[in-house]
């Protein structure tokens, strides 16, 4: 090769090696955009498929009041008309369970006045009691209280509940004061009535208290009617009777316990001797 030649082929090197670019240059280029559109295109479409996605599932704005509004006067008007009627049968419930409770259980000795508890419908009696106030009177028949004039055993011997032993008081209290009184001198007129004769003071005492044992036989006590179980017991006599049953017992087959466990009069409980003697001979 001549001189011309070298330096010909060197002239048409020398202004590439001079720039420094390298061949693979545009292809590099081109891998590093295609790699970033390639990850940045899928993200972007996650993005607007979730923001779309989020926004269908959401409810309008405008809509949730309207929803609170439409129901509130539903809501207003349930909440309004519950109070409406509930005071009064709730009043006549009570009304009524106390009744029932007297009915079956307190007029054994308030229907007639036995052992010195105020007879149903009576003023006077009931108007040194009623002084005390309502809530020592409901104490009073919830608890028990023994006084000067007798005792009222805790719910009148009864497994009533607090609330129907406070009803049967308001019932017994509303009928034996005021005019009140006035509605209930027909329904008492006959247990005042069968109370005048020392017979049927022993029955009251029976039926309210005596029952309890000789009714059914129980503790070795000598069943009401029975005669074979009260011919030896009739056969020591009246007055052992009586004392027996006003001071309580203890014998063989059972005990008595004073006055069974009641606080009548000496009289009362002789009558009621007496009512078991004659049926029972």
């Amino acid at each position: 090769m001549s001189a011309h030649d070298s330096n010909h082929s060197k002239g048409h090197a020398a202004p590439s090696e001079a720039s420094g670019a390298l061949p693979f240059a545009p292809t590099l280029r081109k891998l590093i955009i295609i790699l970033v559109l390639g990850f940045a295109i899928p993200v972007i479409i996650l993005v607007v498929i979730a923001h779309v996605i989020a926004t269908d599932t959401a409810p309008p704005v405008a809509s949730q009041p309207m929803a609170a509004q439409s129901l509130a006067p539903v809501a207003q008007a349930s909440v309004a008309s519950a109070p409406a009627t509930a005071p009064a049968a709730a009043a006549t419930t009570v009304a009524d369970a106390g009744k029932a409770l007297y009915d079956s259980t307190c007029i054994a000795c308030h229907g007639a006045g036995v052992a010195g508890a105020p007879k149903f419908g009576d003023k006077a009696a009931w108007a040194p009691i009623i002084a005390n106030g309502l809530p020592t009177l409901y104490s009073r028949a919830i608890h028990g209280y023994t006084g000067k004039r007798g005792m009222m055993p805790p719910k009148g011997g009864s497994t009533a509940s607090d609330g129907d032993v406070k009803a049967a008081v308001d019932y017994m209290v509303d009928h034996s004061k005021g005019a009140g009184s006035a509605v209930t001198t027909a329904a008492t007129a006959a247990p005042a009535a069968a109370a005048t004769t020392v017979a049927d003071a022993g029955k009251a005492l029976y039926d309210s208290t005596c029952i309890a044992c000789h009714g059914a036989g129980v503790a070795g006590a000598p069943k009401f009617g029975d005669k074979a179980a009260w011919a030896p017991i009739v056969a020591n006599g009246l007055p052992t009777l009586y004392t027996r049953a006003i001071h309580g017992y203890t014998g063989k087959l059972g005990m008595m316990p004073a006055k069974g466990g009641s606080t009548a009069s000496d009289a009362d409980v002789k009558a009621a001797v007496d009512y078991m003697v004659d049926h029972s001979k």
